[in-house]
């Protein structure tokens, strides 16, 4: 799993995610929490933190089976019609 890039603004980078890494993390995510691992420890293992892990599964499980630019927008990206 890899990170799209990092855009850097002032004095602090900002991480910005591909759309499949997200959908890795949320699986990832959901195996591991059903082997009883913490979200904080997911997140410490995938380098984000654990309020992104929730985040994204969150918005994958309200679009249901959406394509995943429609899931994860932003970047100038909006939903398609």
């Amino acid at each position: 799993m890899t990170v799209a890039k990092e855009a850097k603004s002032s004095n602090r980078t900002r991480r910005i995610f591909l759309a499949e890494f997200k959908q890795e993390a949320v699986r990832r995510m959901a195996e591991r929490r059903a082997q009883g691992i913490s979200v904080t420890q997911i997140g410490r293992d995938l380098d984000v933190r654990p309020e992104m892990l929730r985040v994204w599964a969150h918005q994958l499980a309200a679009q249901g089976g959406a394509p995943l630019t429609d899931v994860f927008l932003g970047q100038g990206r909006l939903p398609s019609e």
